[in-house]
């Protein structure tokens, strides 16, 4: 278990409590007036919301469960307390009031996630102090990896990979760095399962797992029995945690050939950038990495676990857990950058640990000549504080000040303002969250406008009839469009016989939608899908331009059809 020095425990965590607590509400400044979101969110979110009915299955896996339902959990507590003030009466009206009041439900599940990063950050440095004993290194571990440009996104997005870097930080600890012993064997491995249960390329940290506890019963630290339980209760921790995995399966087999849809590239990502051949899928993971924690934080970090092999199995160890993750998607051909969160604070807490390392061990420091060797440690520790201050510090202290509301608010609020009531508005795209929120009094229309209209939603009775209640709220007070949402745009490949525009027709589409048809990689893997997108937005273009709004967000554009349009006649 976590130990920390002989000390007044009691101050020592409650000062743990509030800097955390502290580091979380600074993080989540961005968070003020937030009502924009991205499909990772929403769905994670919606999941989540429908499980406070006891439905506890998503019927849905492309995003692992278990930050789902903690997720879930943190919204009951929130209900209760709602509950005791007065506000709810039911869960009912307590999803539909978070739905519907400026997106309030999203602002608390990133509160959630932020608080979930903060803890993973402490971990680090609780690793840190214990290798080290030194407050100073372990206040850095805590405090740098805010100031990464992943870290300050992890801080306003709800994504399960911020769960995954809690359980790989905890997996770590409770393998290398707590006491040999086999009730940590047991928490290793049940934290090394959660991170699975978050994500599938966390599968990738059992078998450095299970060569540490291999290492650690060899040795004779811990009986060899031990570590066979520990290793074969991972699939009872993983069936714990996500049981529907396995209750359902059925509805979990299209996650494993999606995985296996995006490892070989049969797959369609548009807008992504897809890489072929080892080499250039492992440039990226590079690159993606060099971009967020920099040149002199990676070098210490590979320092530290050259280090470790040499001195200390422990550094090397989990500085293999964070290798594992990495390469786990060298199978992927296409790549984001908030994949690696969880590797990213590790790699900056490794790196931390050099300088200190060259002091304290005189094997290493007693070597260099007494001259150099003051000037030598704080150039490197200059070296590897320098490279998240460069990356994080302007970008962080942008995050904390008041920023202009976005485009897709600010386009929603002129047509609320400008446009008729019942007026034909036409949201173009697959993906409605990317375009301005409008109220429509059809609730199956009003569904797919948030992206909604899918089984795992209107199969959940909870969300449904939250979802009644908010519609029965807004009537009357939001002014009501003649909304569609062209939803199948990409799935029937822009083919003009699937796309159908009347004269009159007001006509949104948004530059984080269009901008993808742009990209010669696209084109090289989607040719005609290609050709049919931008052959639609140049029709929409040359109809008469109403509004344009641009800045914080994404560029969003309105147009007005002249006459109507059928592409080409429908077929017989």
């Amino acid at each position: 278990m976590i130990r920390l020095p002989a000390r007044p425990r009691l101050l020592i965590w409650s000062a743990l409590a509030l800097a955390v607590l502290a580091l979380t509400l600074l993080r989540s400044a961005g968070l003020r007036d937030y009502s924009t979101w991205i499909i990772d969110e929403e769905r994670i979110v919606t999941t989540a919301l429908g499980f406070l009915g006891g439905d506890l299955n998503p019927r849905w896996f492309n995003y692992h469960t278990l930050p789902m339902y903690i997720l879930a959990a943190w919204y009951t507590a929130q209900y209760a307390v709602y509950s005791v003030l007065g506000l709810v009466a039911s869960k009912t009206e307590f999803v539909a009031f978070l739905y519907g009041a400026d997106a309030h439900v999203y602002v608390s599940a990133k509160l959630c996630f932020s608080l979930a990063y903060s803890l993973g950050c402490l971990v680090l440095a609780l690793m840190a102090h214990r290798r080290t004993g030194s407050l100073a290194v372990a206040a850095l571990c805590l405090l740098l990896p805010v100031l990464l440009p992943d870290g300050q996104a992890a801080a306003v997005q709800v994504r399960n990979d911020t769960f995954v870097f809690l359980f790989l930080a905890l997996t770590a600890y409770f393998a290398c760095f707590a006491q040999p012993r086999p009730r940590n064997a047991y928490l290793a491995v049940a934290c090394a399962a959660a991170a699975f249960a978050s994500k599938i390329p966390a599968i990738v940290l059992l078998p450095v797992l299970t060569a540490w506890l291999a290492l650690q019963a060899w040795r004779g630290r811990l009986a060899w029995r031990h570590v066979a339980l520990a290793l074969a209760l991972f699939p009872l921790f993983v069936f714990l945690f996500m049981p529907y995995m396995v209750l359902d399966f059925e509805a979990y087999r299209p996650t494993i050939e999606r995985a296996a849809g995006r490892a070989s590239g049969t797959l369609l990502h548009v807008g992504k950038d897809y890489h072929s051949g080892l080499t250039e899928k492992l440039s990226s993971l590079l690159a993606a990495t060099l971009k967020q924690v920099g040149a002199p934080v990676l070098v210490g970090a590979l320092g530290t676990a050259l280090y470790g092999a040499w001195r200390d199995r422990r550094l090397l160890f989990a500085f293999l857990f964070g290798l594992a993750y990495v390469t786990a998607f060298a199978t992927s051909v296409t790549l984001d950058d908030y994949w690696l969160r969880p590797v990213f604070p590790l790699f900056v807490c490794l790196a931390l640990l050099l300088p200190w390392l060259l002091v304290a061990d005189p094997a290493v420091g007693g070597r260099l000549p007494a001259p150099w060797r003051a000037p030598g440690v704080a150039l490197l520790a200059g070296l590897l504080l320098t490279a998240p201050l460069w990356h994080g510090a302007r970008p962080f202290l942008r995050s904390v000040a008041a920023q202009p509301p976005d485009t897709r608010v600010v386009a929603a609020r002129w047509i609320e303002d400008n446009l008729p009531a019942g007026a034909p508005v036409v949201l173009e795209g697959w993906l409605p969250h990317y375009l301005p929120r409008l109220f429509t009094p059809d609730p199956a229309t009003e569904l797919a406008v948030q992206n909604y209209l899918i089984p795992t939603v209107t199969a959940n009775r909870t969300l449904m009839e939250a979802f009644a209640w908010y519609m029965w709220g807004a009537v009357g007070v939001t002014k009501p469009f003649r909304v569609r949402v062209l939803s199948q745009t990409v799935q029937t490949g822009y083919d003009p016989r699937a796309l159908r525009l009347n004269a009159g027709d007001y006509v949104v589409i948004s530059e984080l939608i269009y901008k993808r048809f742009y990209q010669e990689n696209l084109a090289r893997q989607a040719p005609q899908l290609t050709a049919n997108a931008r052959r639609f937005y140049a029709m929409v273009r040359a109809q008469e331009p109403v509004r344009e709004f641009a800045g914080q967000g994404p560029r969003i554009e309105i147009y007005r059809m002249r006459q109507g349009w059928w592409g080409a006649p429908p077929p017989r």
